[in-house]
């Protein structure tokens, strides 16, 4: 689909929400955006989590900062997703890193 915008920076996307529960303990929120001009995804999250440093509990997939703080390759996680499950699975990946690096919880794994 393509629409015609007024201004440049004009976009439509769809919005879905997740919730994310980390050791069966709800831990996030996931905003998963749908691009519909280009048919492609990116997310934002909110961690609901206080042990969390405050800078790490807001943010979107497209953080180069924070991809560096936690250690996941900025290039896999910048830009969108072509598909919802890689954009999901991203959301999981990067939350479950914050989890794991600012929290006192210690992976079962």
């Amino acid at each position: 689909m393509k629409f015609a915008y007024e201004h440049q920076g004009d976009i439509l996307y769809q919005v879905e929400n997740y919730k994310f529960r980390y050791q069966g303990v709800e831990k996030a929120n996931i905003e998963l955006m749908y691009f519909l001009d280009d048919e492609a995804y990116a997310f934002q999250f909110n961690i609901n989590d206080n042990l969390i440093p405050e800078e790490f509990r807001f943010s979107a997939n497209n953080n180069r900062d924070l991809c560096e703080k936690i250690g996941v390759d900025f290039q896999e996680f910048a830009g969108t997703f072509s598909s919802k499950q890689k954009a999901l699975q991203a959301a999981i990946t990067m939350v479950s890193k914050i989890i794991i690096q600012y929290s006192k919880v210690k992976p079962l794994w």
